[in-house]
């Protein structure tokens, strides 16, 4: 995916208009013009510097790492790129191994199109710090929800509590609570998010013997997102 595109997909996803992007930009420190935002988007000018992406980003909810990665990659040199294609195509033969058939053909034309950080950060089994941490603090405010299954151990292990807030958006790389709307329960278990094309979404498990799941955003509920582990 291109800076332009994603950059696009990210603000798209906001509701925000460039106007009101640039005005929160300049709020948090970052003055940017909406014409140049506009330009950014409509792939007229060249990605930006890092500090550039990361406000628009923030402001967003986006995702910085891969707006700067897809930034780096268009400037990288042939090698670069070429190296970076290898990779991309090793972690598509990796996950097609990992998922029923039926579903490899739109793996196949997801994963071209996706960010490449999102695409590496999708597939590693370690824990993002950043996004996670675990406490015995048990007064934070949020909901507090059993994982019923084993998904995200060692995170979240079958029958551990984690608390879950609510927010407008979801960011890809989030740990969120879901339950299935055609299930006969209502069960509840956590997976990593990653937003797809065509309103579908990547639901990755931390725990291996869980494949990956590619699903329509319209046949599950998000109760929330893991702030912390109640241990």
């Amino acid at each position: 995916m291109s800076y332009s595109k994603l950059l696009k997909n990210i603000i798209d996803s906001s509701e925000l208009s460039y106007k009101e992007v640039a005005e929160k930009c300049k709020a948090n420190g970052k003055a940017i013009d909406p014409s140049y935002i506009s330009k950014l988007v409509n792939n007229k000018i060249s990605p930006p510097k890092d500090d550039i992406s990361k406000a628009i980003a923030s402001v967003c909810n986006g995702d910085s790492e891969s707006l700067i990665l897809e930034a780096y990659l268009e400037k990288a040199p042939q090698s670069i790129i070429k190296m970076f294609d290898k990779l991309r195509n090793m972690l598509i033969d990796i996950t097609l191994n990992l998922i029923p058939e039926e579903q490899k053909e739109l793996v196949i034309e997801i994963f071209k199109t996706m960010p490449l950080f999102t695409l590496l950060d999708s597939m590693t089994n370690e824990t993002n710090n950043n996004l996670f941490s675990i406490t015995e603090n048990k007064s934070e405010i949020g909901i507090s929800i059993k994982a019923f299954d084993d998904g995200m151990n060692p995170l979240i292990r079958e029958n551990q509590n984690a608390l879950i807030s609510q927010k407008k958006s979801y960011e890809n790389g989030d740990i969120i609570a879901l339950t299935y709307i055609k299930s006969e329960d209502e069960n509840i278990i956590f997976r990593k998010f990653y937003s797809l094309p065509n309103s579908n979404v990547l639901l990755i498990a931390l725990n291996p013997s869980y494949n990956p799941i590619i699903i329509d955003k319209k046949e599950f509920i998000i109760v929330g997102y893991v702030t912390n582990v109640i241990i």
